[in-house]
């Protein structure tokens, strides 16, 4: 028999009491006559398994049966095997003590899930555990099978959290069995709880989670807050559920709820109510996103930004107020703009789209898409000349460049795949032809374009890919591989579309107007050298003299006795002889348009008339601009050039520029595209611009047109000058 001392046995049929009734006989001896199947019969045979006393592995279950699913050629078919005859024999052990069969078959179960306490016996835990201890001890004074559901229910113990069908799956047994067996354990622990209580632990675990779903602010969404209560670890979760909350109403005791979140405990709510109202009235109706800051003066900042996200329901993303959650487009708005505004000057849309991929790699997008960007949020962007874009107003925060390993070059031509798109065709073409004249493009559209296509899709198609195609001069486009180097172009034969009359005279009036080096591309020292060396042996003289006197002769890529014939000759035949008077003309000038003009001036330190062509998308060489100069001039954004001719020399900055670009940058940046009927801009319009026709909108003023007589002195005059120069040089070539 396997009973050690039946009158051991005590009245109440404890775990502790009948595990003193088994014998430690071996467990090979008590299970020889059974017959156990092979493999655990080779167990008990070769292992120290064979050895070990029947009360022993009872005691030990647990810990054995877990080195045996590690042994080798031993499953769980041999450990449930194991089990259940060992189970058998406590069954008989007990009933032959004395035990009722029901209570003999109930307390061999309990005896071989775990070695049980009562809840009397149970001593404390130690002194100085925190929750996530405290409840690895509860776990501990429970049986392996209910710590185990716990353990998987929760996460525990680097569990991977599971539904109860999950458990009961792998357990072979009910969803609801499972069920049972979690409530049962939760109301023992809770039990428990009574003598070995969790609330100090609890109330230091919800300040804690509150310091960190808050920070420094006083508020949290209601998707914060729930994303925050899902990540709450599987103990701490554990310990919710035991004192009865749900994850969320734990974490907001104390807190109070508005219609889009809440309120961080001891925060006034009638301060945010206030806030909300004055945040309200500040923006009204005007253009978001917009960066948030701005919008918070005289308030305070965390009660702005609960009013803000609680009470008006924005949306507040990196540093920018949105009235509705952003999607990926106004995301992309926001973070261009505050990409533009970091780098702190008008940038071409190539450049920026680079630096957009460096700081957002994620988001591959083109120049089209940016483009598309900017044009639909016309109060943070502004357009200065074609595709070159700066930032109105403050903004946020600016993304971070990340670096990135993959190969970002460009495809070469061989690697050409045709779409079917005007674009492509259009870079066919241009890849054929080289740098070619827009208008000629337009005239052989049929030609170029797929079937279908209208030729006025062509100037559309380049403006809107400037990283697939570049105005490389006035009138001119290529392929930006297209564009040579200054010592390829030196070099060059074939550039025809350079040396020109027409490119050589807008090259020359732009010069002297105080257009830069590089707004078109191939507006440089060597294109100038180029074009003078041209223009002395196939332009006209005047023509010469002209781009001789804007010419910058130290900088051409040339050796000194180059230069200095080239010196001479400017110095004995130099004058600018392009001078002419504007032909009658006008333009409405739209409030976007004057800051445009506004902020060019400030860019370059100086406006000149081609300058204002370009802002106003007119030809390079469009007389519009005079009468623009003019209007500028009288609003006191410029202070005029002196002379003869002046219109076409360099206009300096006027005394009221900074006050322009103040107002207007505001108005703009508040409420978006506006009219000079704009509340705000109507009075700015009448005493500065004055009453204009067409709707409202300033006009620059009419030229008056030549008279016969004045053309036919103009002819006169213009032969003699020609034949004067002429003189000149072949003095200068002798």
């Amino acid at each position: 028999m396997v009973v050690a001392n039946a009158d051991e046995a005590e009245d109440s049929w404890s775990c502790e009491a009948t595990l003193k009734l088994l014998s430690e006989i071996p467990l090979a001896a008590l299970l020889k006559p059974d017959g156990v199947a092979g493999r655990l019969d080779r167990m008990l045979r070769q292992t120290e398994l064979g050895e070990l006393g029947l009360r022993s592995f009872v005691f030990r279950r647990i810990e054995i049966e877990a080195w045996m699913m590690q042994t080798p050629n031993c499953g769980r078919r041999s450990v449930l095997e194991l089990r259940s005859r060992v189970s058998s024999h406590v069954y008989h052990a007990l009933v032959a003590a004395g035990m009722n069969s029901d209570d003999a078959s109930e307390a061999a179960e309990a005896m071989l899930s775990a070695p049980a306490q009562t809840e009397a016996s149970i001593d404390g835990p130690p002194d100085g555990l925190n929750l996530e201890d405290l409840i690895g001890w509860h776990l501990q004074q429970a049986k392996p099978r209910s710590r185990e559901i716990l353990s998987r229910r929760f996460g525990l113990g680097g569990a991977t959290k599971q539904t109860l069908a999950e458990i009961g799956l792998d357990l072979s047994v009910t969803r609801e069995r499972i069920r049972q067996v979690e409530a049962k354990e939760l109301k023992r622990i809770r039990e428990l709880c009574m003598r070995f209580p969790l609330d100090a632990h609890l109330d230091r675990e919800r300040k804690r989670c509150v310091d960190e779903l808050f920070g420094d602010r006083v508020h949290a969404t209601h998707s914060e807050v729930e994303r925050f209560a899902r990540a709450i670890t599987g103990h701490l979760e554990l310990a919710i559920e035991v004192v009865g909350h749900d994850r969320t109403s734990w974490l907001t005791q104390g807190a109070q709820e508005l219609p889009r979140g809440w309120l961080r405990p001891g925060t006034e709510a009638e301060l945010v109510s206030k806030s909300a109202s004055q945040l309200a009235e500040h923006v009204g109706d005007e253009a978001l996103p917009r960066a948030f800051a701005p919008l918070t003066v005289n308030l305070a900042p965390r009660y702005a930004l609960a009013a803000a996200q609680l009470e008006l329901g924005w949306h507040i993303e990196s540093g920018y107020a949105f009235r509705r959650r952003p999607g990926r487009r106004a995301m992309r708005t926001a973070t261009l703009h505050a990409l533009l505004s970091a780098i702190g000057r008008p940038t071409e849309v190539a450049e920026l789209l680079a630096r957009y991929h460096e700081g957002v790699p994620t988001d591959i997008c083109s120049d089209r898409d940016l483009i598309m960007v900017m044009e639909d949020a016309p109060h943070l962007f502004l357009e200065l000349e074609e595709a070159r874009w700066t930032s109105l107003g403050a903004h946020g925060e600016p993304p971070v460049p990340v670096a990135n390993d993959a190969d970002t070059a460009t495809p070469s031509g061989d690697d050409e795949v045709d779409d079917g798109t005007v674009a492509s065709a259009l870079e066919r073409a241009l890849r054929t032809r080289g740098p070619t004249r827009v208008s000629t493009l337009i005239d052989d559209a049929l030609d170029i374009l797929p079937s279908g296509r209208s030729p006025r899709s062509v100037g559309p198609t380049l403006l809107t890919n400037p990283s697939r195609f570049v105005r490389a001069l006035p009138g001119v486009w290529a392929l930006p591989e297209q564009i040579p180097t200054e010592p390829e172009l030196a070099k060059a034969d074939a550039v025809d579309y350079l040396l020109n009359p027409t490119q050589a005279r807008s090259y020359a009036l732009a010069r002297r107007a105080g257009e830069p080096w590089g707004c078109y591309p191939l507006w440089t020292p060597t294109a100038e050298m180029r074009l003078c060396r041209w223009a002395r042996y196939h332009g006209e003289v005047e023509l010469l003299s002209s781009l001789l006197a804007i010419s910058s002769i130290d900088c051409w890529p040339t050796d000194s006795e180059d230069k200095a014939w080239w010196q001479n000759a400017k110095q004995r035949g130099s004058r600018f002889e392009l001078c002419f008077d504007p032909r009658p003309s006008f333009v409405a000038l739209t409030p976007d348009r004057v800051l445009a003009l506004a902020l060019a001036l400030v860019d370059h330190g100086t406006l000149g008339w081609v300058t204002v062509n370009r802002t106003l998308r007119y030809q390079a060489c469009a007389h519009i601009a005079a009468g623009v100069l003019e209007t500028l001039a009288d609003a006191g954004i410029v202070t005029p050039a002196q002379g003869s001719y002046a219109w076409q020399l360099p206009h300096f900055k006027g005394p009221r520029l900074q006050e322009w670009v103040e107002r207007l940058s505001d108005v703009i940046h508040r409420k978006g595209l506006v009219g000079w009927d704009d509340t705000e801009l109507c009075k700015l319009g009448e005493t500065i611009l004055g009453d204009a026709p067409g709707g409202g909108e300033a006009v620059a003023p009419v030229v008056d047109e030549m008279d016969e007589l004045e053309l036919l002195m103009a002819e006169h005059r213009h032969a003699m000058r020609v034949r004067r120069l002429q003189e000149q040089f072949n003095g200068a070539d002798a």
